[in-house]
């Protein structure tokens, strides 16, 4: 998982921002509105920062991955 939250952290910041998501889901021509995108990040953003960090996405990523299964 840690190559997938690198590859999204565009900016190298440490964290995901609602814009890099944005990116990401415009470069996939998945239509979805900025605001979709922080009631999404605010799911399981614990530090209220508006962004997720590593711990956050992971936390995320388990969840999909148990949904996937």
């Amino acid at each position: 998982w840690k190559k997938v939250f690198e590859a999204l952290d565009k900016d190298k910041s440490g964290d995901i921002s609602v814009e890099e998501l944005k990116a990401v889901f415009d470069a996939l021509e998945i239509p979805i509105l900025s605001s979709g995108i922080v009631e999404w990040i605010a799911q399981y953003d614990t530090n209220k920062d508006g962004k997720l960090d590593y711990s956050e996405f992971l936390a995320f990523a388990k969840v999909q991955q148990s949904k996937a299964e």
